[in-house]
């Protein structure tokens, strides 16, 4: 078995030629040693550095997530009129489609909850007159 790989090896220096010292055969002429194991050792910081980024954004979404349903649940309590699917929108977190337009971010009221109706003021040549009068 010894014999076979020094005849290999034999054979590869009788067609390639004696080896350049510094060089890594069958690279081309810059390729060193130093640029491989350079070479390697940056991909794996890069490798860890990805991994690295990976764990914070999803440690950072857990947190928005976990911050955001406790901004629901005091907006809930200090407005109970108010649906969880107003606060969703307020939020941003509307489950419609991705294509579709953005909603309106105000909250919307039920009209059970009104108890007061709002007097839309028209102009007619720069006097405002109230609906009701």
């Amino acid at each position: 078995m010894v014999e076979k790989e020094e005849s290999d090896s034999e054979a590869f220096k009788v067609v390639f030629g004696k080896e350049c010292s510094g060089r890594v055969r069958c690279y081309g002429r810059n390729i060193t040693k130093t640029s491989l194991k350079r070479k390697a050792e940056i991909n794996a910081l890069k490798q860890a550095h990805s991994e690295e980024v990976f764990t914070l954004r999803d440690e950072f979404q857990d947190k928005i997530d976990r911050l955001q349903n406790a901004f629901k649940t005091v907006i809930q309590q200090c407005n109970p009129q108010i649906n969880i699917e107003s606060i969703e929108d307020l939020l941003g977190l509307s489950h419609g489609d991705a294509n579709s337009s953005p909603k309106d971010i105000r909250p919307q009221m039920h009209s059970s909850t009104s108890t007061h109706a709002l007097c839309h003021r028209k102009a007619y040549s720069n006097q405002y007159y109230c609906c009701s009068d």
